[in-house]
Parts: structure tokens; sequence; C-alpha cells
């Protein structure tokens, strides 16, 4: 996204903040679900033999796995509703064995699977899930009904054992999502600005034109990174640079 027209100095960045939020035309995602799975499993109306359990690469972290094979689905979210029946599905996937640890992911109604380890199965897969023994973070673009209840499971066809399938941060939003809200981003960022280029006295303030922020891959699976571009008129020549890196935590992980 592309701000434009704000100044930036000590007493107007608050001012300038309030100005780029209320300037831009930002698209929201609506949210229809979510579990990081820290909180129980209220969210879901049928468990079967999911279970929560720690993380086996990260034990302080919390993450959804099975103690027993199951097919045609095992745990079952409440109803979710979409008008538009476009989705964004996204979650954190871990298989522990040597393959095909039997992890699938879909919803019903009609049975349908959308990720899972193995196609031969399943050949209407939309993703196959790779069992690497560390967490692959997934996401399915798809279309499906106007209520929809997601489902999951440790498949009885697998190649593995009971719990060696894990899901965690399980994200569905409707077609406009999930992406980072960047607004969130904008006090954090104008706050390094104005640390690193507003003149500490007397002077002409910078003129700030426009700022970019845009994703850029996490240097670790514990951080989001978002490149902050910017374009400035600079009157007293103090400014040192117009373009850097903000690096803020994200996630769990």
């Amino acid at each position: 996204m592309k701000i434009k027209n704000t100044r930036i100095c000590s007493e107007m960045i608050l001012l300038s903040i309030c100005t780029i939020l209320l300037s831009t035309n930002p698209v929201f995602s609506a949210t229809l679900f979510s579990d990081d799975f820290e909180s129980g499993l209220a969210k879901w109306s049928t468990i079967g033999s999911g279970v929560i359990v720690s993380d086996p690469l990260e034990p302080s972290n919390h993450a959804l796995s099975f103690t027993g094979f199951s097919s045609a689905g095992d745990i079952f979210s409440r109803q979710i509703v979409n008008a538009t029946g476009s989705y964004i599905l996204s979650f954190d996937y871990l298989g522990t064995c040597s393959g095909n640890c039997g992890g699938f992911i879909g919803y019903d109604p009609n049975d349908v699977w959308l990720g899972g380890t193995d196609y031969s199965g399943y050949p209407a897969l939309l993703k196959l899930l790779l069992d690497t023994g560390h967490w692959e973070r997934v996401t399915i673009v798809f279309s499906g009904p106007t209520t929809l209840s997601l489902k999951l499971e440790d498949w009885f066809g697998s190649g593995g054992v009971p719990g060696d399938a894990y899901f965690d941060n399980i994200l569905l939003t409707d077609e406009n999502g999930p992406s980072t809200s960047f607004n969130l981003f904008l006090p954090l960022v104008l706050k390094e600005f104005f640390n690193r280029n507003c003149p500490g006295g007397p002077g002409v303030p910078p003129t700030l034109n426009w700022v970019t922020l845009s994703p850029n891959s996490a240097p670790t699976n514990n951080t989001t990174q978002v490149n902050a571009q910017f374009s400035f008129s600079d009157p007293d020549g103090d400014l040192d640079n117009g373009t850097f890196n903000y690096v803020a935590t994200s996630g769990k992980r």
C-alpha cells in the first residue's frame, strides 16, 4: 500500500499516524474462524480423538494432534458462515513420521478434503501436506458452500501411527485474506522513521511524500519482516536513509 502527503516531526507523529490511517482505503478480510490451540477446544463441536498436546519441536507451544486414526473426519468445528462462499485457509502442519503421517483437513458438507498426506485415497486434494519433520505453513484457496464446518483427522490409511500429525494456527478468512494488516505496523514504522530522521532541535522537518509497506521473508519463524520504503523531501539535508526493514513478532512461532 502507498500512503501520501504526510509530514513527520516530533509534535506531529500522532497526527501523522491518524492522517495515514484515514487517508488510505485498505481492504479488510473477514476472519471466519481461527484457533491456535492455546485455550482448549471450545471452538469445536465434535472432538473425537483430537487432543491438544505440547509441540514436539517447541514444548512451550501447543498444537492439535490425535490419539487414534479416523476417516470421514474426527474433529469438527462449529458452523462457519460466509455469504460469498470464497475462502482462504491457512494453517501450520507438522508430520513427524517418515512419510504419509495421515494429517488431513477439509470440510463438511459433502465430505470435501482440501489438504492431506496421500493423494491415492483423495485424488481431488488441493494440497499435498509434506511430512518434513518441520512445521510447514500451508495456504489453500477454495470455493465452497456458504455454511460449512472444518474437519481434521489422522487418516486410518496413513503410513504412520496415531499422534504423529499435528496442526496449529488455523485461520479461515474470506477471499480478502489472510494478509498482514500493515496498518498495525504504521505507528511502529513511523516512530522508527522519526527516531532516525526527525530533527532533534530547530529546523525544517522533512516532508514524507509516501511510504510503502510490504512483506519480506521472515529471518526466523518467530518474526514477520515488513519492508518500509520512504520517499521524502529533506530541506535540511539531515536524513540518513529512506529505506529500512522493520521486524516485528507475529504469531506463536
